[in-house]
């Protein structure tokens, strides 16, 4: 990993935003030069107080980390041994996920770092803090290619906003996606273990609830339906609203070039409750016209039963509580529809074809005619404010993080506006298929709030101040992305939880030897 950091002496101020204690007598001394053999990731700096290094030769393997440590007028202790000064070597033996301290001084002023084993399967990555952060972690899936998903490669994995790896699970049922904060601190994910994985197929995917300790609580279905990973949103009284598909068959239509009937795939919702029932469900049969995609012209060649293909007219792939119903969103009808909860029927829609009745008219768009494109992550705020990633993949742009307000009057003709509140795009996210999303850190203060973008299916994930300007970027290699990114802040999950989390998955090191180098060498 590479960290660009531009804030220079300036960072030493800040020491406190970063949870650290600074004692003046270390800022009396010289900062302390401590590697690792693996290298520590990123250098030492006495303001960042998590590392990582790719310790084991595979994973499940143990390794050997060697700590050096030349204290500089300080008191320096590795993984509890005594406090010393000087120039001193030692040897951590670790296997992956496990961790160990570095102590600087003693008592109440001391500064304590946790180093931890990265696996070497973990996907590599790139990190730059460009200014101060609101974000305390960010919640990633990342292997999420849309062809090629390596299901030996499956982790679901918390950064601190530093862009160091704190927390992460290796899923050992498939590829995850989709990763949540639950209300109650669990966290849930969408795991697909299947030979499909672009969208629900049946038996394939389901919803996993797992604690911070990684174990298992609970595995979750629509009833009755394909589960699908693109959704599965943790209600505050425990129930997830999961997106599904349903096959419809002879499906009439009229649109240019097609018959006159076709068999189609419906993207649809439940809510389900922890004990797997079905408390409601939505689908768009009677109420969304499938002429109304875009469209994109893909089929589905198989599905059990059928031996016909499927349309996928609306590939549903985010849904939302709102008012008193639901926002649904369908990439390829470019589409977001509040669906009256009652009756099941657009009460708005915003974005793709014209229908009298329903759409919004969207004022503001400083790329005019091109609204939505391939749109995913439709997200509501308390401010009443609704944000989507724009992926703009149908008109060749670059993917935008847009943000509406909502005017809605009612009536035929014009039903309302979709005020455009905010466009942001990212140069290096230059073209993206599908994927993404827009999330508040700081809901509380949506006048204030910083934003955290994954940039679709680019390698990117940022934080943006309310005026556009980045001050953290995160980028996978390897071709990678993560479907959607999470900001998670110090009041929902502290460092010290996510801590004793991986101390109980993964244990502590095995073994610690200290050796204070030879005189000659001390010397240096």
């Amino acid at each position: 990993m590479q960290v660009i950091r531009n804030w220079g002496l300036a960072a030493l101020g800040c020491a406190a935003l970063l949870g650290l204690n600074v004692s003046s007598a270390t800022a009396a001394t010289t900062a302390p030069v401590i590697r690792t053999t693996p290298a520590l990731d990123p250098a030492f700096s006495p303001t960042i107080p998590n590392y990582v290094t790719r310790c084991d030769t595979g994973t499940g393997a143990t390794g050997t980390v060697s700590v050096y440590a030349r204290a500089n007028g300080n008191l320096v202790s590795v993984d509890g041994s005594a406090s010393k000064p000087g120039i001193h070597d030692y040897s951590v033996t670790m296997t992956p996920g496990q961790r160990f301290t570095i102590q600087v001084g003693t008592g109440a002023s001391a500064s304590t770092y946790n180093v931890r084993c990265l696996p070497t399967n973990f996907p590599t990555y790139s990190s730059q803090e460009l200014g101060p952060r609101q974000v305390s972690f960010v919640l990633v899936t990342p292997d999420q290619a849309v062809s090629g998903d390596d299901a030996s490669v499956a982790y679901i994995a918390m950064l601190d906003s530093n862009g160091v790896p704190v927390w992460w699970y290796d899923s050992p049922d498939g590829v995850p996606g989709d990763a949540d904060l639950d209300p109650n601190g669990d966290l849930s994910w969408a795991t697909e273990n299947g030979p499909e994985h672009f969208f629900g197929y049946p038996g394939t995917t389901s919803l996993e609830v797992h604690n911070l300790d990684g174990q298992l609580l609970d595995t979750l279905n629509t009833v009755g339906t394909a589960t699908d990973f693109h959704e599965g949103w943790p209600l505050a009284n425990g129930d997830f609203l999961i997106d599904s598909y349903v096959p419809e068959l002879n499906v009439p239509i009229d649109i240019p070039g097609f018959p006159s009937t076709v068999n189609v795939l419906d993207g649809t919702f439940q809510e389900i409750a922890p004990d797997g029932t079905e408390v409601y469900s939505w689908g768009p049969a009677g109420h969304i016209n499938p002429a109304d995609s875009v469209p994109y012209f893909y089929f589905r060649d198989s599905w059990p039963g059928i031996s016909e293909p499927l349309w996928d007219w609306d590939h549903i792939n985010a849904v939302q509580p709102y008012e008193d119903g639901y926002l649904v969103s369908f990439r390829d009808t470019e589409s977001v529809y509040y669906i009256d909860g009652a009756t099941g029927n657009v009460i708005w829609k915003l974005g793709g074809t014209y229908d009298p009745g329903e759409s919004l008219t969207i004022v503001g768009d400083p790329d005019g005619t091109q609204e939505l494109g391939s749109q995913h992550d439709v997200r509501v705020w308390p401010d009443g404010s609704i944000t989507v990633m724009d992926n703009g993949t149908k008109y060749f742009r670059a993917p935008r993080a847009v943000r509406f307000s909502i005017d809605y009057t009612g009536g035929s003709g014009s039903v309302g506006t979709a005020t455009m509140m905010s466009a942001f795009t990212y140069p290096a996210a230059k073209f993206s298929i599908c994927c993404g999303s827009v999330r508040a850190i700081n809901p509380s203060d949506m006048a204030t709030t910083d934003w955290l973008i994954a940039w679709g299916e680019t390698p990117y994930v940022t934080e943006a101040t309310p005026t556009g300007q980045t001050v953290f970027e995160l980028q996978f290699g390897s071709g990678d992305f993560s479907y959607r990114a999470v900001p998670i802040t110090s009041s929902e999950l502290t460092l010290s939880q996510l801590e004793n989390a991986m101390d109980t998955m993964y244990g502590t090191p095995a073994a610690l030897s200290g050796v204070p180098y030879s005189s000659p060498r001390s010397r240096r």
